[in-house]
């Protein structure tokens, strides 16, 4: 039988999809790690409502779109997993303020975690929730100055809203 469906389109066997979601759920459980699934494949309100009534604790987004649609939708716990740069500031402190969302940012240079204290004081001011996760990838810093490098990162973003 062939479907007269409007593309792109998301079809899935719900049995499949809610034995997938139990599995990833007592997996986290078992691991005693908050999961906070990506939502870049299905981008949908419902199956993000799905994963978080299975136990999930957030939501990941790619884009700060995707994040903003999600909070406003009344998602309460977001990661956005893109590195934070001075342009993007603004935008996740509206989403944190106006979907009363906790916006995890994560940050890999030096020069945004030091401008990353003041961000913290409008943030707080402003009521929004935003907080900090530290990443170092593989290929930086180099070996020499690598735990130099992640450390002073750490001591200019350091709060208790950073995460390692």
């Amino acid at each position: 039988m062939m479907l007269d469906i409007e593309t792109p389109a998301l079809l899935l066997s719900r049995d499949v999809m809610e034995r997938n979601l139990k599995h990833m759920a007592e997996r986290a459980r078992h691991l005693g790690v908050s999961l906070r699934p990506h939502i870049k494949t299905h981008k949908c309100l419902e199956l993000g409502r799905r994963q978080l009534a299975h136990g999930a604790k957030g939501i990941t987004v790619s884009t700060l779109f995707e994040a903003q649609a999600f909070a406003l939708a009344g998602f309460t716990d977001l990661t956005w997993a893109f590195p934070l740069d001075l342009s993007h500031v603004r935008h996740v402190q509206q989403i944190a303020q106006d979907g009363g969302a906790t916006v995890r940012v994560i940050l890999d240079d030096l020069e945004t975690a030091r401008r990353r204290r003041r961000w913290r004081a409008a943030a707080c001011m402003s009521g929004s929730r935003w907080t900090v996760a530290i990443t170092a990838p593989v290929s930086t810093p180099p070996p020499a100055t690598g735990w130099r490098w992640l450390g002073n990162l750490a001591r200019n973003a350091g709060s208790p809203s950073t995460v390692f």
